[in-house]
């Protein structure tokens, strides 16, 4: 997976197809980290899984939810988090391609904030390092889409991005192409 989510990002992922009665649910995990320079200080680690709600044929509504322990660092402060996030997808699939419209909610639980001795000397002498309750949520609406050929899926998601409040955010729009390998 490829994509702009703050800066250009690489990731790899593993999903799985479980049957739970009449559905099935897909299990997965995955890292992204920074693409042009790798850090292992500035990650994302996901878990999550999907379901399908309700749907027709090929007309279906999922839902998702997840969880993600996140890292970053900068001149201000290294900071690490615990989130939570859903999804609500509804379109059409098919076995060779699928266009779906989706909304997505992504909150930052607790974040536990190291802040540098930059900080401290030019903006905030006083800043208490430690944890944080609720430090920030996303929301995002977009359009995906992909084909599946051979053993390969091709899926790219494009939208808008704000914050809980609905202000844009300092990257408004997202785009990411990903690349998975069934087998």
């Amino acid at each position: 997976m490829t994509g702009a989510d703050y800066g250009f990002v690489a990731g790899v992922g593993y999903g799985r197809s479980i049957s739970v009665g009449t559905r099935t649910l897909l299990v997965s995990a995955g890292a992204v980290a920074p693409w042009a320079r790798m850090d292992a200080r500035d990650f994302d680690v996901h878990v999550g899984a999907t379901v399908g709600l309700a749907g027709q044929r090929r007309w279906r509504l999922i839902g998702g939810l997840g969880g993600s322990l996140r890292a970053t660092e900068n001149a201000h402060a290294r900071m690490r988090n615990l989130a939570a996030d859903g999804v609500l997808m509804g379109g059409y699939w098919t076995p060779g391609w699928f266009v779906t419209a989706e909304v997505g909610y992504d909150n930052a639980i607790a974040t536990h904030i190291e802040h540098s001795d930059y900080y401290r000397a030019r903006i905030h002498p006083d800043a208490r390092d430690g944890w944080y309750v609720d430090t920030g949520a996303n929301i995002r609406v977009g359009l995906a889409g992909g084909l599946s050929f051979g053993h390969h899926d091709l899926v790219l998601r494009a939208g808008q991005a704000r914050d809980r409040e609905g202000h844009a955010q300092l990257l408004p729009a997202y785009v990411t192409l990903g690349l998975n390998l069934r087998f």
